[in-house]
């Protein structure tokens, strides 16, 4: 027998408690899924005036998008392979984002080799480069160059000069924290009055007279609600399938998984390397690492991409040596590996290294309302969430076009980051121990949120102390994650808050002291919070002992 379910929100409400039915509340849209694509749906449709409810089984990007390698591709590699619809958008995107969130989205040098016997060649790299110029008006970033096999190898050291021909260099933008990113939509959304909650998983849904109604569960108190929705979009990332058999049993498959793999090598480069294949090998330079990846196999379910796999790691380590022979020099500088489970359209056709790269939006056939949103990535995931509310606008009549395009996330809303970070050092340079790195660390991570960060330093001496010796992070920031970003977890806010997200250790040295302010914040007992910190040096050294045994 299917439980009893109440309203949604509030919980217990007056008229709960004497007794008198209380209908579910009811949405123009239930979004599912908190990663980057429903983060961004969910904000389209609130800028377009729905009344929204954004749904997440975990914390916002604790999926896909919090360990997405964070290149934000300007569609050269498109171009040259003549992919011109894939090109143009990601152009299109590229520009966007940088231009909604400067602080986040910084511009890349990437080198792509090549090699004596493989598949490319200078002269195609050359016309590569000739018709992307045509493509982007000459707006494509900074010059694009074709290198020499010497001017190549000082670049990037990493590279093997045996066979090199030389190499050709371009611009991406990189964007060092994509759960942050994730938040900025999700912020942007609140402030357009969208309902925004993290760890509720919708654990049913079905079709009634005025469209859906969806089983909710609140996983931090085991609670059970409901609410109504006119339509639903699905944009639950590898969950995709799961959600939509939660709507009907003979649901079709939406998507193939693939389990991706990245791992963290203590090594220096300057620019990005990026070796052509299938599945690329790359090497992106980070704070105090390299970020290299990445080994792509196929799996059934999404539960199989979690954690990573000592004999995928030595296959990836076999490869890297042969594509980019300086990349791990000695197996002993590999530091982590950190997996997940990347979904893309199902669709018949021969693997492809582009493949996350494609997307689509679905309004199911026979289910009026219903719209899949598959596939996509940090480069164009603003298209495919607009496409999908666009689906939805048209089923409910709704005739507003969309503006996410030009109006700015929540800690955007600058033309300058410099000149907004020099007049915010200019404002706090009076002020008791505000120095300049502290507003540069906080500008690049908040953006014109900053202020709200420092705003509440400044109320509490204690509240700008570091986390530690050689933090570049304050208790500020943790509080402020609880309080204003919905953290709930010691891994939240160290994996997907804070600058210790792309530290080596992954915040392991500053855990203890977090975790005694989020205890503060959220009212955490001692066991509760031992049981925060275990289970997060667990999570860490499952990574890093992965790669210990890969090594032997």
């Amino acid at each position: 027998m299917r439980p009893t379910c109440r309203p949604i929100w509030p919980f217990g409400s007056s008229s709960e408690r004497r007794g008198s039915p209380v209908p579910p509340p009811s949405y123009d849209l239930a979004v599912v899924g908190g990663g980057i694509v429903g983060a961004a749906a969910a904000r389209d449709a609130a800028l377009r005036g729905l009344r929204v409810l954004l749904l997440e089984r975990g914390d916002w990007a604790s999926g896909t998008t919090g360990i997405a390698a964070g290149l934000v591709h300007s569609g050269f590699r498109f171009a040259r392979d003549r992919k011109f619809h894939l090109a143009l958008q990601c152009l299109r995107e590229w520009e966007t984002l940088h231009r909604l969130a400067p602080h986040l989205v910084q511009p890349l040098a990437v080198l792509i080799p090549v090699y004596r016997g493989g598949r490319l060649s200078l002269r195609r790299i050359r016309w590569g480069f000739r018709f992307y110029d045509w493509l982007s008006f000459g707006s494509g970033g900074p010059p694009r160059q074709i290198l020499s096999a010497r001017e190549a190898v000082r670049r990037a050291p990493a590279l093997s000069e045996e066979g090199l021909l030389g190499a050709g260099l371009f611009y991406d933008f990189r964007c060092l924290f994509p759960a942050r990113l994730v938040l900025e939509h999700v912020r942007s959304a609140q402030e357009e009055g969208a309902d925004c909650r993290n760890y509720h998983e919708v654990t049913s849904i079905r079709r009634v007279a005025e469209g859906f109604e969806l089983e909710v569960e609140d996983r931090e108190s085991a609670g059970r609600s409901c609410v109504r929705a006119r339509a639903v979009v699905n944009a639950a990332g590898p969950w995709i399938d799961e959600v939509g058999r939660r709507l009907t049993p003979d649901w079709p498959g939406r998507v193939r998984l693939l389990r991706g793999t990245h791992v963290w090598v203590d090594a220096d480069l300057d620019v990005a390397v990026w070796h052509e294949g299938y599945p690329p090998c790359f090497g992106i330079p980070r704070a105090q690492h390299v970020l290299a990846g990445w080994d792509l196999a196929e799996i059934s379910a999404p539960e199989e991409g979690v954690g990573p796999r000592a004999g995928d790691l030595v296959a990836w380590l076999g490869e890297a040596r042969r594509r980019i022979p300086g990349l791990v020099p000695d197996p002993s500088r590999l530091l982590l590996a950190e997996t997940g489970a990347w979904a893309v359209p199902r669709k018949d056709g021969r693997p492809s290294g582009d493949l996350p790269c494609e997307y689509e939006a679905v309004e199911e056939g026979g289910i009026s309302g219903f719209v899949t949103l598959a596939g996509g990535n940090l480069t164009l995931f603003r298209r495919l969430a607009e496409n999908g509310v666009d689906a939805v606008c048209k089923r409910l009549g709704v005739n507003r076009p969309g503006t996410t395009d030009r109006t700015p996330l929540a800690g955007g809303g600058f033309r300058d980051q410099v000149i907004f970070r020099e007049n915010l050092v200019e404002c706090t340079e009076n002020l008791p121990r505000i120095p300049r790195p502290v507003v540069d660390h906080l500008v690049g991570l908040y953006g014109r949120k900053a202020c709200e960060v420092l705003e509440l330093g400044l109320s509490d001496e204690e509240l700008r102390e570091r986390l530690g010796p050689d933090a570049k992070d304050h208790v500020a920031q943790v509080v402020y994650a609880v309080r204003a970003e919905q953290a709930r977890h010691l891994d939240d806010v160290l994996l997907r808050r804070l600058s210790t997200t792309i530290r080596p250790d992954r915040g392991l040295g500053v855990a203890e002291a977090v975790s005694r302010v989020m205890a503060r914040e959220l009212g955490w007992e001692e066991p509760r919070r031992r049981e925060e910190l275990e289970r997060f040096r667990a999570q860490i050294g499952a990574q890093m002992d992965a790669v210990r045994e890969a090594v032997r």
